[in-house]
């Protein structure tokens, strides 16, 4: 008699697991979401919350990933993080254009993604590219100029005045261009 509880034991979880594969398993797809977070409080988070912080990386993601992106919300004097997006998308995912089409009279201020792309285009239209992948405290002079998003605006003309005057003469046309097109030129060295 034990021998047989035994043996319809084993069938019924090889059943099980059969129905459990065949309702829960996702359909067959190299494209996958997958969202970390817990959802109540961190939706109420993000719900109060008036500013969102957003920002995906390709660089640094887990194998079988393309893209990591994380949910940030200001909140009671801090910013808390809500949720971690693990992507592995075939197709970009644009995530400016899905913010403007899912939100009303939302601001967007760009990413830090295009923002270094942009510095880093720069940098080759200027011939530095070489001295950037080859000398580290040239590309660490170069990344601080990228830092320079993360000041405050009420600080931004101070750190400017501060950074402009420790710059290599040979980043000071990089830093022109960029004080120009992202942090809005001022006369302050006259």
């Amino acid at each position: 008699m034990g021998g047989s509880i035994l043996k319809s034991s084993e069938a019924l979880k090889r059943q099980v697991q059969r129905i459990r594969n065949n309702k829960i398993a996702a359909p067959p797809s190299n494209e996958r979401i997958l969202i970390f977070g817990s959802p109540l409080d961190r939706l109420k988070l993000l719900k109060d919350s008036k500013i969102w912080y957003m920002d995906g990386t390709f660089k640094m993601t887990p194998t079988l990933f393309s893209q990591v992106y994380v949910i940030l919300a200001e909140f009671l004097g801090g910013v808390h993080p809500t949720f971690l997006v693990i992507l592995n998308l075939k197709k970009k995912f644009g995530a400016i254009t899905a913010k403007k089409n899912s939100f009303e009279n939302i601001n967007i201020f760009g990413c830090n993604f295009h923002l270094s792309q942009n510095l880093l285009k720069k940098v080759g239209k200027l011939h530095l590219l070489s001295k950037y992948n080859n000398e580290a405290n040239f590309c660490a002079a170069i990344k601080t100029i990228i830092a320079l998003a993360f000041i405050p605006v009420c600080d931004i003309n101070v750190a400017v005045d501060e950074f402009a005057d420790e710059l290599p003469d040979e980043l000071i046309p990089l830093f022109e261009w960029f004080e120009e097109f992202y942090i809005g030129k001022k006369n302050r060295r006259i």
